[in-house]
């Protein structure tokens, strides 16, 4: 696939901001929105700033009074030589101007991040390039493994547009269940097809990690797995349903699976119904001009081979008066005839997913009661 050259205006992303602009839009958004992560942004804004004050205000008290310790010692090293050597007098002085130094510099980074001006740049970003922004969306209805996974599920930072085709980029956030605290946040590209297609999923490799594994949300039945043509297969691990094979191939053509490779290697990659999702386990609504210029390069690409998908039809979907007495699927990546309607038979809509193994389980629960069984029977009896 080649790369698709397009216009990106960046310049919102790190250029100047006008800091009471983006206060006062933060407050519109606020009330605008009901945003509670909104307010608790700001007062957590001003709150670092306020600390942040105080140790600037530390620190220059501490560089004032060790300057002053300083001028002592070399006037007492002028008058009273006593081998002590003046460059000593210098370590405090110096270990302050490093804590001012890097005191500075989190200001500076806090300025360009804190959330205020974060959603301000990024607000001016989507509409300097004819998309919208929205700040947080509570409980998105999307199809696919990361949006029908978890609880308490938010997406934030979701930039989107509706024409050529419907086109969304955000952070999705959510609790893998209710029993643990911790926050799952991936960024996620979501572009709607033309016509539903079979639930397609490409396992990038380059996310996975050794403690966890795989990094899609759900376990596919690894009887669903079809290997690739060329090389691919050290990029992406394809899971389509049984009897989808060549639907699959069809699909993800070597110009296709090339520009994933190119642009989206960190991305897990799923067809589900009439949407085309990617997913990272990092954040994709940053600042970074470059991230942004990458992944709307990539929209416009695959944008460009979605109409080839558009012409997939599933013939287990043959209209009865077009059945010729042969139950045999193949492609029809031309419908022009009518024999086959938009849409997916069951059997292609969703993945299976891995089945929990009893045996295992059972086994080790018979060898744990006739190994350790009779001993805990006996601490019981006989008390130990």
């Amino acid at each position: 696939m080649e790369r698709a050259t397009i216009h990106v205006d960046a310049s919102a992303l790190d250029g100047p901001v006008d800091r009471q602009a983006a206060i006062d839009y933060e407050t519109a958004l606020s009330e605008s929105f009901g945003l509670e992560s909104a307010r608790r942004d700001l007062a957590d804004a001003v709150l670092r700033g306020v600390l942040l004050g105080i140790a600037i205000a530390g620190a220059g008290f501490g560089l004032f009074t060790l300057a002053a310790m300083h001028v002592l010692v070399f006037v007492q090293r002028t008058l009273e030589p006593t081998g002590v050597g003046a460059v000593q007098a210098w370590y405090p002085l110096l270990g302050v101007l490093i804590v001012v130094v890097v005191a500075v510099l989190r200001v500076r980074h806090w300025r360009r991040h804190d959330p205020t001006t974060r959603r301000y740049r990024l607000d001016r970003f989507a509409r300097d390039n004819g998309w919208t922004f929205t700040p947080v969306i509570r409980s998105l209805v999307r199809p696919g493994m990361m949006f029908e996974t978890g609880t308490t599920r938010s997406t934030f930072d979701v930039i989107q547009r509706e024409q050529p085709r419907h086109v969304e980029i955000g952070d999705h956030e959510y609790h893998p269940s209710p029993f643990r605290k911790e926050l799952v946040r991936r960024g996620y590209i979501g572009i709607r097809l033309d016509v539903a297609l079979p639930h397609i999923v490409l396992d990038a490799v380059a996310n996975d990690s050794r403690g966890e594994g795989s990094s899609l949300r759900f376990r596919v039945d690894p009887a669903q797995h079809l290997s690739l043509e060329g090389d691919f297969d050290r990029f992406f691990t394809l899971y389509c349903p049984r009897g989808y094979e060549r639907d699959a191939l069809y699909l993800f053509a070597p110009d296709i699976m090339q520009r994933f490779v190119d642009a989206a290697a960190d991305f897990d990659v799923e067809i589900v119904d009439d949407w085309l999702m990617l997913s990272s386990r990092g954040k994709v609504a940053t600042l970074d001009r470059e991230r942004w210029r990458s992944l709307l390069e990539l929209v416009a690409a695959l944008e460009g081979k979605l109409v080839q998908w558009a012409r997939w039809r599933d013939e287990q979907l043959l209209d009865d008066a077009a059945l010729t007495g042969s139950s045999k699927r193949r492609i029809a990546p031309l419908a022009s005839s009518g024999a086959a309607r938009s849409g997916v038979a069951a059997p292609g809509r969703r993945l299976r997913h891995r089945r929990f193994r009893w045996a295992p389980l059972m086994a080790f629960v018979i060898v744990m009661a006739v190994f350790v069984g009779p001993y805990l029977v006996a601490s019981v009896l006989f008390g130990g």
